[in-house]
């Protein structure tokens, strides 16, 4: 206990040591995060009306839209650079607070168009009130990356834990007495707030007034693939919330919200809690692309042998996770969630890829594949809504993301030199032991029927062990070699 400790406080060590590390803070500290994020929606679920979603999705959009479409990836650019860092980590904070202020003004400015094309009055005053986090964010401490770069995670984890839970807790307390769309409003505004204060306390160099011109010109130079990605992988995850709100109304939204969230804990609950590793990890090691390979492919299995099974546990009680945890009034969510499920696995499994291209140099490769996934989804979203309604969205997006991992396997051949076939031979576990557990919990169920909460929780647990134990006997060298890090 004593080793385990001191290796997880420790700042020192070989590569490998420092990513297996970094990769352990971030995933307890995503785990529990996102646990409480979680925890979170279920409880605010039962407590607000399905509108109160579809009201809240179209205003993430607008947000989350606005700073993507203006990102500047300054993070990543800094983390790439080798050199000069701290002059760098100067001049991007001040990129972030003017444009912090020029968000503010275009959202404040557009607020009253938006909320005339959803015919939605309170869309107006709300969008006005989230337009004033952007100048919040723009001030946060950009040197936090300083952590990232070198691959210390353990403060940063530990913050983000805290937060969450404050979040969490404000959230919950301002629906419980507001009982309506402030009380998510106001929740987003402390998170804001918590970012801001706590990137200045944990993090003890702080940013200067020092605006260099040729150094601006370097980060927004090699970040413009990356913002570009960025765009475009917003418009293929979130476009989808537009449509729907505008096709179906908000309600419909407020259930393909929810299907949504479930069907992609294997990418945001799981994927997400190491892939923070995985661009600093890949960027030490760029110059080796043996090197890099056998890391992509090692990443590639952990990351299957989570999100495969995780995903058949959702499709297999779809209907009891909707009705039991989120009530029965959230029943129109079922059918969608069983397609996004799918949607949600491949994406887990296809974020490993995109840090590959931007270590060695090449962003635009992702920039270009996502683009043509977003053809190919907006080409189908409209009239698929129209005439099939919440399983025809859910079709247009998961189709062409499974098209793009198969796009994305032959990249990685010249990339790295990877071969599909060395790809596919990293699914073969995952996918037995996932098979495995879809039988077993599906004929389970037709016998012992889920209905409750506490025989829903014993299924679960049912099926991590059959993980456990089945993933030891499919891959016992691969696991241990993981276990010795």
């Amino acid at each position: 206990m004593k080793n385990v400790f001191h290796f997880l406080t420790s700042t020192s060590g070989s590569l490998k040591t420092k990513t297996v590390r970094s990769s352990i803070w971030v995933s307890l500290a995503s785990l529990l995060s996102r646990s409480f994020n979680l925890i979170s929606s279920i409880i605010l679920a039962r407590w607000l009306f399905p509108e109160i979603f579809g009201l809240m999705g179209i205003i993430l959009f607008v947000r989350q839209g606005i700073d993507i479409f203006t990102q500047t990836s300054l993070k990543q650019a800094l983390i790439y650079r080798k050199d000069d860092i701290y002059r760098a980590s100067d001049t991007a904070w001040i990129l972030n607070v003017v444009r912090g202020f020029l968000l503010f003004a275009i959202v404040f400015v557009a607020a009253p168009w938006i909320s005339a094309f959803y015919d939605e009055p309170i869309l107006s005053v709300a969008i006005r009130f989230i337009a004033f986090l952007f100048i919040l964010d723009g001030f946060s401490n950009i040197n936090m990356v300083l952590f990232d770069k070198a691959l210390d995670f353990k403060k940063v984890a530990i913050s983000r834990v805290i937060g969450s839970f404050f979040v969490m807790a404000v959230t919950l307390a301002l629906a419980l007495v507001l009982k309506s769309i402030w009380a998510l409003l106001l929740g987003l505004l402390s998170r804001s707030l918590y970012d801001l204060a706590a990137s200045y306390i944990i993090q003890k160099k702080k940013p200067r007034i020092d605006f260099n011109k040729r150094i601006a010109w370097e980060l927004i130079h090699y970040s413009k693939y990356l913002t570009g990605a960025g765009i475009l992988l917003f418009l293929t995850t979130q476009g989808d919330d537009a449509i729907i709100g505008k096709v179906l109304g908000m309600e419909e939204l407020g259930y393909y919200t929810y299907a949504y969230l479930i069907a992609n804990i294997p990418a945001t609950h799981f994927t997400n809690m190491i892939s923070e590793v995985f661009f600093p990890s890949y960027s030490a090691i760029n110059h080796d692309l043996a090197r890099l390979k056998r890391s992509f492919l090692a990443i590639y299995k952990f990351l299957a042998y989570v999100s495969i099974p995780v995903g058949v546990v959702i499709f297999v009680f779809s209907e009891e996770i909707v009705t039991l945890l989120l009530g029965q009034r959230w029943g129109p969510a079922v059918a969608p969630l069983q397609i996004l499920v799918v949607f949600g696995v491949v994406r887990s499994l296809a974020a490993t890829t995109g840090p590959v291209f931007k270590a060695i140099g090449k962003p635009n490769i992702t920039f270009w594949v996502v683009l043509a996934k977003l053809i190919l989804i907006f080409s189908a979203l409209y009239p698929l809504t129209k005439f099939i309604g919440l399983r025809g969205a859910a079709l247009a997006v998961t189709v062409p993301m499974i098209l793009e991992q198969f796009y994305l396997w032959a990249l990685m051949k010249k990339a790295i030199g990877v071969s599909i076939f060395e790809i596919v031979k990293q699914l073969y576990g995952p996918f037995m032991v996932a098979i495995l557990i879809g039988l077993i919990l599906a004929s389970s169920k037709s016998f012992f029927p889920v209905d409750n909460v506490l025989f829903l929780g014993i299924y679960i647990l049912i099926a991590l062990i059959i993980w456990g134990s089945a993933a030891l006997l499919c891959d016992r060298k691969y696991f241990a070699g993981v276990l010795r890090g």
